[in-house]
């Protein structure tokens, strides 16, 4: 969706950077995009109901991570959520995750300086879920996201 630019700005940049005077800093462009990943006519409910979700409270989970490879070498280094109750947000979190390990420089580069000072994954969801009013549904959600983050470590 977002690659057919590349080319674009390159040119841009290696223009730009051409022009400069000697002992300037080039420009760097930081290559990046959003790709839609899941097929629109797959359905990925599997246990779907009538249920309105606007007329329901849940939560929605949003996590930055070192990369892909969730099973492997990557971790989470950020985590937010908000509640929403009918269909507005009630409330938001967002924290940094100490990854437990060392960050790649490139990494270190993006990341907020103190990371390495905060608390794991495990810490921050054990706080959200004492911390929080939970329903019996949100608790089952956490739940499973806890499992599954710790079956793939």
């Amino acid at each position: 969706n977002g690659v057919q630019g590349f080319p674009h700005v390159f040119n841009m940049v290696t223009g730009y950077n051409k022009k400069l005077e000697e002992g300037k800093e080039p420009f760097k462009a930081i290559y990046g995009t959003e790709l839609t990943m899941i097929d629109d006519d797959v359905d990925i409910v599997l246990r779907p109901t009538d249920e309105v979700m606007l007329e329901k409270t849940f939560v929605v989970f949003d996590f930055e991570t070192t990369g892909f490879n969730a099973g492997g070498v990557d971790s989470i280094i950020e985590i937010g959520a908000v509640k929403i109750k009918d269909g507005a947000i009630v409330e938001r979190y967002d924290e940094l995750i100490n990854p437990g390990r060392p960050l790649p420089q490139k990494i270190v580069e993006l990341t907020p300086k103190g990371i390495e000072k905060t608390d794991t994954i495990l810490e921050h969801i054990i706080t959200w879920e004492n911390n929080h009013d939970l329903n019996d549904d949100e608790i089952k959600t956490l739940k499973r996201l806890l499992f599954k983050f710790l079956s793939e470590k």
